[in-house]
């Protein structure tokens, strides 16, 4: 449930030949991209009448394709007519791409070098295609400018930073995802909590106070992916990998966060989830938890999951450990694959989409968190939510996406997520030892990263 996706073109100019004798066909040049021309006037004699004018031809349509893998709620899809109305020399091909669908077929488009010419991507979910130059780099199309503005002034420092290596930039934000504390307002308030604790100490001791293990409520739930650990690890002023590229999430302020967590599951104020559990969903329909801690696009889950529990819900933003905060930062990106055979005009379509009423469709549309500023800040998603007790819950997402950090761009990122993922099994479900789970994994990954 957690989301938790150039060379620069070749213009040839076509060369019309007009000629003095009204039946000559005119001549074009062979062209490696069709272009817009005018012809060319051939002066006549001052003896003879003016040549005929010839009518430039029309110029061909450019046909760039989009591999979007967002489903039936794509944001993408509704806005190629507009986009296509906007720009009549060029027509996009929508492909849509399932999920497990795109990643088994983007290697193979990579390396037959028969690529589409966008994508939907997440950079930080699988940053080997970014470092590994399948991904075009935009600032020579770019100059760091999107829609007349810097890209740091409308995309967040979040989102932007993941498409980053170095001053190369592989992707443009279009909807983010960074957690937050969705929780049952009701349930805290009975317990005589008003306001979220703005420490992980504090919140803890809610969550007990909420919790009632005979009736099988919890305060919140945890899963072992790697995603659900990062706002504790770095909370806990932990990282994954440390300046020197080696594995860091075995150091002692990682293992505290993994204890942090044990703990509150052996208070049974956290519920350990389980396929045996059920997802989220399940367990916030029969009211077993009272909260979770999952990224924007979970409001429309429960919109349309659980109505029955409108005006119920809140969302807080995460809190500190010592003063440090922590999040989960994940995401969709528009990139233009290197090897795209017309980047010129698949620029013009990821600028289209990250204009401000683009962007707004992706909230209106897909229910996902627009990753434009502008966009986020417009009346239209920031309007009070009757669904979470009338809040603007967008503003907390807002925040959060700002104050947060990606994960490591390296190119094993997904082969160590798994490794990670599989240690927190084993020391949550198994009960292996924290501290030698966690030197075993990363041992395993220094191998993998060559480290």
């Amino acid at each position: 449930m957690k989301k938790f996706v150039l060379s620069v073109l070749l213009m040839a100019t076509l060369i019309m030949s007009a000629c003095t004798t009204p039946t000559a066909a005119p001549t074009a040049a062979p062209t490696a991209a069709p272009v817009k021309t005018e012809p060319t006037a051939v002066p006549a004699a001052a003896t003879e009448a003016p040549a005929a004018p010839t009518a430039a031809p029309a110029a061909e349509t450019v046909e760039i394709t989009v591999w979007d893998f967002y489903g039936d709620t794509t944001p993408i899809k509704p806005l190629i007519a507009q986009f296509e109305s906007e720009n009549p020399g060029i027509k996009v091909k929508f492909e849509e791409v399932g999920w497990d669908g795109f990643w088994q077929k983007l290697p193979i488009a990579i390396s037959s070098g028969e690529v589409p010419d966008v994508v939907t991507t997440g950079l930080m979910w699988a940053p080997e295609y970014k470092v590994s130059g399948a991904y075009l780099d935009v600032m020579p199309l770019s100059n760091g400018i999107i829609n007349g503005k810097k890209f740091e002034e409308v995309l967040p420092k979040g989102m932007l930073d993941a498409a980053k290596d170095g001053d190369k930039v592989y992707g443009i934000p279009f909807d983010f995802d960074a957690y937050a504390l969705y929780y049952r307002a009701d349930l805290f308030e009975a317990a005589g909590i008003t306001e979220i604790p703005d420490t992980w100490e504090g919140l803890a001791e809610a969550f007990k106070k909420v919790s009632d293990p005979s009736k099988g409520v919890y305060g919140v739930v945890f899963d072992t992916a790697w995603s659900s650990w990062d706002p504790y690890l770095y909370a806990f002023g932990a990282q994954y990998l440390d300046e020197s590229g080696k594995a860091a999430f075995n150091s002692a302020k990682a293992v505290e966060s993994v204890k942090f967590v044990k703990q509150m599951i052996a208070d049974q104020s956290a519920l350990l989830q389980t396929a045996d559990t059920g997802d989220t969903v399940t367990l916030v329909k029969s009211g077993q938890v009272a909260s979770f801690i999952n990224g924007p696009y979970m409001m429309g889950v429960l919109r349309t999951s659980a109505p029955e529990l409108a005006g119920k819900w809140k969302v807080a933003k995460l809190p500190t450990q010592n003063g440090t905060f922590g999040t989960h930062i994940g995401g969709v990106h528009l990139s233009i694959m290197a090897k795209s055979k017309h980047p010129a005009e698949a620029w013009k379509l990821v600028e289209f989409l990250n204009r401000t009423d683009s962007e707004i469709a992706v909230w209106q549309t897909s229910g996902a968190a627009p990753a434009q500023l502008d966009a986020l800040a417009s009346a239209e998603v920031t309007k009070p939510d009757p669904y979470f007790s009338n809040q603007a819950a967008i503003s907390i997402f807002k925040d959060t996406v700002n104050a947060g950090q990606p994960n490591p761009t390296i190119k094993e990122w997904t082969q160590v997520g798994t490794i990670v993922s599989e240690a927190l099994a084993n020391i949550f479900q198994a009960d292996a030892d924290i501290q030698t789970t966690l030197d075993a994994a990363a041992a395993k990954a220094n191998e993998i990263m060559g480290k």
